[in-house]
């Protein structure tokens, strides 16, 4: 699928009656929407949204599936179930169970600084231009533009 043909939601409209869920209670319904709108998005926060939504409603298999869902499009929080504040020992079940193995993984590589690194090429190849913008400030803007 091209880029032209996904879908993308309108987040103004979606998130617009987030405020009266408390007073509608209809948590479970309000999460489905989200994962409907977020099919081609993929948003991992989209997920999490419907994840406490889901949490609300206690279907807590439901809340580790899109937990799963949000590690896959990139979310990388090994803390995040301290968002779900009903949740206060993990439930012992297969899909929970991976869960925890994979935000484990997810700290232990956040804490290994070999898994990071600085890149400098874009800052070394704007310092000539700027340079150069310094000399001649009346043609700053056409040479930032190239």
């Amino acid at each position: 699928m091209d880029s032209g043909s996904k879908y993308l939601p309108d987040l103004g409209l979606l998130y617009e009656d987030y405020e009266a869920l408390d007073s509608t209670k209809a948590y479970s319904e309000y999460a489905n929407r989200i994962i409907k709108e977020n099919r081609d998005l993929q948003s991992p926060q989209m997920y999490v949204d419907a994840a406490l939504l889901y949490e609300k409603d206690q279907k807590l298999d439901s809340v580790a599936t899109l937990i799963h869902l949000a590690i896959d499009q990139g979310m990388a929080n090994p803390n995040i179930l301290q968002k779900f504040t009903s949740i206060e020992t993990i439930p012992s079940a297969p899909l929970w169970n991976s869960l925890q193995s994979r935000l484990d993984s997810i700290e232990q590589e956040l804490r290994e600084l070999s898994h990071f690194s600085i890149e400098m090429e874009s800052m070394n190849q704007f310092w000539p231009y700027y340079n150069r913008a310094l000399e001649d400030t009346a043609s700053a803007r056409v040479i930032f533009k190239a």
